[in-house]
């Protein structure tokens, strides 16, 4: 039985590029035991897939972002959890201190994901070089487990496997929803083909990627709600959550005001009925009376068979067919709108986000975690882009498009775990995206 060591803490989205290496590995050997690396944030989402044998996670801002004295304990902490030998260790980093981490405890072979040759650290590690903004990173790792597996790995095959993700009822009795308020709403809204956004911008354990985020949302989604009949599902983390209660506070208030409306038309129009109802059966009546006045004047009249005589009022009020009162619906009511939204921002696990997402009818996001594991998930997904490149964070589902403002410096990230400083005052590739111009990109709303 082969060991196998994979070093991949996050972040989320780059944790769904990396995935399809268990598949592999385990088509290569059966009898594989893998053990995952991963950051505390995600080690009960990776204890959910059955081919990883043992998940151990670590502090991923002790690790990236704390002092010396807090990185020195996070290693020892993560060394007395390894085996001392693998029969392979898969390094998804590019960073040295990610191979320093391992390499003095553990024996092995090491790949390592590189951006360009070292000169001593090749001694201790086959390196797999690619540069920044070349490939993009799922195939990036696909070239990673072809070097240490010895194989091509067609990009066809380069898939990951979600059987291990709950259908949607099964995700619902695991517990999904019982935080949420209201909880109906949500069970209202599941049974419909659905739309999920997610209004973040990208967070991991080293960097807020604030420039990635869209500043149209709350505009966006008032314009959507008129043009669609799908209800809208919120999801994000719960530093969104402020975002989220505004958006949904607009569309109370937009519900309201047209209930208002819809009340004051219909008071409107009975008024109006009345009024000509009135007209009519005044001069119904006047001109009966006429009739009868010139008859009685001086002309002899038959009257013949009372049964057989027609009294044109009566008759049209036998034959109309009658109102929303007579057929017991009351004309004033308040159902759920066609296309309610309901927000799971900051309320969903990482697991029964991907049991929403699996079952989503549209996915709409930035270049962020959710955006591509509803793209591999097989989601129609349309990604807003604007810093970042679809050369390395692009989509890859037959389904999926991006969309971005065209500006010469887009995009300006260069994958280095910082952006540059914005020449302008908003980010104009993230700003020109105008919810307009978003809408139409999004077919059959």
């Amino acid at each position: 039985m082969s060991k196998y060591l994979l070093l991949k803490l996050g972040a989320f989205g780059d944790l769904g590029f990396f995935l399809p290496a268990l598949e592999q590995i385990r088509a290569h050997d059966g009898a594989a035991e893998i053990t995952w690396i991963v950051g505390n944030s995600y080690t009960e989402l990776i204890k959910n897939i059955p081919s990883v044998h043992r998940v151990i996670g670590v502090e991923e801002s002790a690790l990236f972002t704390g002092s010396l004295w807090k990185r020195g304990l996070a290693l020892l902490k993560l060394a007395s959890q390894l085996d001392t030998h693998y029969d392979q260790v898969w390094i998804g980093h590019r960073t040295t201190g990610a191979l320093m981490l391992l390499r003095f405890r553990v024996l092995g072979r090491y790949f390592q994901l590189v951006r360009g040759p070292s000169r001593f650290l090749k001694c201790l590690r086959t390196e797999v070089i690619v540069p920044p903004l070349t490939l993009h990173e799922s195939h990036a790792f696909r070239l990673l487990a072809e070097t240490a597996l010895g194989k091509q790995i067609p990009a066809a095959d380069w898939r990951a496997d979600y059987s291990w993700v709950p259908s949607l009822g099964a995700g619902l009795n695991t517990g999904l929803g019982a935080a949420l308020n209201p909880v109906s709403d949500l069970k209202f809204v599941l049974q419909q083909p659905y739309i999920v956004i997610h209004l973040g911008g990208g967070q991991n354990g080293k960097t807020d990627f604030l420039l990635k985020q869209w500043p149209h949302w709350l505009e966006f989604i008032n314009k959507l709600v008129n043009k669609t009949k799908h209800p809208i599902i919120l999801v994000g983390a719960a530093s969104e959550r402020a975002l989220a209660d505004q958006i949904l506070k607009s569309q109370a208030a937009s519900q309201a005001a047209g209930q208002a409306a819809g009340q004051a038309a219909d008071q409107a129009a009975d008024q109006a009925a009345g009024q000509a109802a009135g007209q009519a059966a005044g001069q119904a009546a006047g001109q009966a009376a006429g009739q009868a006045a010139g008859q009685a004047a001086g002309q002899a009249v038959d009257l013949g068979d009372p049964s057989s005589q027609s009294n044109s009022l009566v008759g049209d009020l036998t034959t109309n067919e009658p109102g929303p009162e007579a057929r017991g619906f009351p004309r004033f009511y308040d159902p759920l709108p066609k296309n309610p939204i309901v927000s799971l921002v900051g309320k969903t696990t990482f697991l029964e986000l991907l049991v929403i997402l699996k079952a989503a009818h549209r996915f709409i996001g930035v270049d962020s975690g959710p955006l591509h594991f509803a793209d591999s998930l097989g989601v129609p997904t349309l990604g807003l882009y604007g810093p970042t490149s679809e050369v390395s964070w692009g989509l890859l589902g037959t389904n999926s498009q991006t969309f971005r403002e065209p500006i010469p410096c887009s995009p300006c990230y260069r994958d280095t775990g910082e952006f540059p400083t914005c020449p302008y005052e908003l980010n104009r590739c993230m700003t020109g995206l105008t919810p307009e111009r978003v809408l139409q990109q999004i077919p059959g709303v």
